[in-house]
């Protein structure tokens, strides 16, 4: 039975850490290939993007932008992501600019420079921003601290149980070869009791 459970286990951790190092590349990982991941804590976007939601946004040639793209910004260190509502072209790039406004917004941003462009998203999961916020918080860093310790303790209990088993059936087992066959051995005393009368 604890051969049983330990194996059930040991799947569920190997699906736990599956989980961990998928979300670790998508958190992290995604930035090896130019990618950088975003959550989305307005509503100002839905329901293109739902409040928790993760982006990624990737660079963007500003000549490739047009209206009704996703634009990816920064505005006095605050990152914004709102719809391209209208742009100013212009001969040299480094002078366009384009005016964004949130699809639920019901003004402008005004005119954002080439400069506070961080990029176009490109994909979004949902909820996955939730999972994000909470593993950079202390309280979900402890959290996560005290589910690994909690899960080696379980793994050695079980480690431990599983080894007395073993070694009780191999104690019944040589128990059972250390005793002969009684009526073997009274055959053998019989035997030996006529060879003796013989001589």
């Amino acid at each position: 039975m604890i051969k049983v459970i330990k194996k059930i286990y040991d799947a569920i951790i190997s699906l736990l850490v599956a989980a961990v190092v998928i979300l670790v590349m998508l958190l992290v990982g995604v930035r090896l290939f130019g990618i950088k991941p975003f959550t989305v804590l307005s509503g100002s976007m839905e329901p293109r993007y739902y409040v928790g939601s993760v982006i990624y946004v990737e660079e963007v040639d500003p000549r490739e932008l047009s209206v009704g793209d996703a634009l990816t910004f920064s505005v006095n260190g605050t990152v914004i992501t709102h719809e391209i509502i209208n742009i100013v072209d212009a001969q040299s790039t480094g002078d366009m600019l384009f005016e964004t406004q949130g699809l639920t917004n019901n003004v402008s941003d005004g005119y954002i420079p080439v400069s506070s462009i961080i990029g176009r998203p490109v994909f979004t999961i949902p909820y996955l921003g939730y999972v994000a916020e909470y593993v950079q918080k202390p309280a979900g860093l402890m959290g996560i601290a005290c589910a690994i310790v909690i899960l080696l303790l379980i793994s050695f209990i079980l480690d431990i149980l599983a080894g007395d088993k073993k070694g009780v059936a191999d104690n019944q087992c040589s128990i059972s070869d250390s005793h002969s066959d009684p009526d073997e051995s009274a055959d053998e005393d019989i035997k030996h009791n006529k060879e003796d009368k013989q001589q």
